[in-house]
């Protein structure tokens, strides 16, 4: 408890040391504007999820097509080898990856489909014309 109280308190006062700072150094420095731009492209949340989901889908399609390559060489050696309980654990992994790739798969799904029907809510969302 002593050591939350610490930080805390520590927290607490270096908060008030950098406002008093930026105060002074804002009264002291009026006359210059510093103007940051957006990194972020998209217009609006929907914009900026649709292009992360845009990004990640091939990049996720890639690895589940390599995890899918490699365990099926694995199943050919573990068939091939006659052991059955490396082919039922190559074959249970095989089944984990599908049923990922359809998790994936539904979950892009709905989020289309949730902007859809949000679109339909509010004509004046951006999905997807003018996103990019």
């Amino acid at each position: 408890m002593k050591r939350l109280r610490a930080i805390f308190f520590t927290a607490a006062v270096s908060t008030f040391a950098v406002a008093s700072f930026a105060n002074a150094a804002s009264a002291e420095y009026q006359d210059y504007v510093v103007v940051f731009g957006n990194p972020i492209k998209s217009g609006n949340a929907v914009c900026l999820l649709q292009s992360v989901i845009d990004q990640l889908l091939p990049f996720a399609a890639v690895v589940l097509a390599l995890i899918l390559i490699i365990k099926g060489f694995q199943f050919v050696a573990a068939s091939a080898s006659a052991n059955p309980g490396k082919i039922k654990e190559v074959r249970d992994a095989i089944f984990k990856i599908l049923i990922y790739g359809a998790i994936v798969l539904a979950a892009v799904t709905i989020l289309k489909a949730a902007f859809k029907f949000a679109q339909e809510l509010d004509p004046s969302l951006s999905f997807p014309a003018t996103c990019k």
